[in-house]
């Protein structure tokens, strides 16, 4: 998992979360996921492995998280917990 936060723009965005990821993995295999400005994020990890992570955005962390748990916990049939939240800065 690699994530930047605090970037202007999404080619930058997505080259430093590429970037952090293959740090992280000591590998080459990561891929862009998800992209958001102006809402949230969540990444929901099931709480059983093997499994199946699942990620969603919202209008706020909590629907974020809310619906990134549901997603997980129906994909898995287990129950999943929060592995990453973050909300964009506004962009006007």
């Amino acid at each position: 998992v690699g994530v930047a936060e605090g970037q202007r723009f999404d080619p930058e965005a997505e080259r430093l979360a590429i970037k952090k990821c293959a740090k992280r993995r000591r590998s080459h295999a990561c891929k862009v996921t998800v992209t958001y400005a102006n809402e949230c994020v969540a990444l929901a990890w099931p709480d059983v492995s093997p499994g199946a992570p699942r990620v969603d955005t919202g209008a706020s962390k909590a629907i974020a998280e809310q619906s990134a748990l549901d997603l997980c916990d129906k994909a898995n049939s287990s129950s999943c917990s929060i592995f990453y939240s973050a909300c964009s800065l506004p962009i006007t």
